[in-house]
């Protein structure tokens, strides 16, 4: 879980930027390491290609999952705005929707009724 908490501290856009940096390089790398294993006349040659082709596989990983975690936070966030603009004001005016549901209690909210829906609402899990 610290990792994840950890990549969550990088915003989504420089997540794609670092990601758009590293896959190119493991592409080449990829290639590089392809290209040596394969013509590699000793043990030697093709052990380090082999190696190359690990390092590269194990970037374009990195790359693919800095890409994908970019993409669900970016979805988490547009689900988010969703769910304010779904609720209106009582979605983000009212209280702070604690566990034991006090804030479920006001009733006026910018002109409007407050309901259970509003805490329900606070209340999801975010990550």
């Amino acid at each position: 879980m610290g990792v994840t908490a950890d990549l969550g501290s990088v915003p989504p856009r420089r997540r794609r930027q670092l990601a758009i940096m590293l896959l190119p390089v493991a592409a080449a790398l990829l290639v590089a390491g392809g290209l040596l294993g394969w013509a590699a006349g000793s043990v030697a040659g093709h052990l380090v290609g082999e190696l190359v082709l690990l390092l590269a596989l194990v970037l374009l990983g990195i790359g693919y999952g800095l890409l994908s975690s970019a993409g669900r936070d970016e979805r988490e966030r547009q689900l988010d705005d969703a769910i304010r603009q779904a609720t209106g004001p009582c979605g983000s005016d009212c209280g702070t929707g604690d566990a034991a549901g006090s804030s479920c209690a006001v009733t006026d909210c910018a002109g409007t009724d407050c309901t259970a829906t509003d805490c329900a609402v606070k209340a999801l899990p975010r990550g």
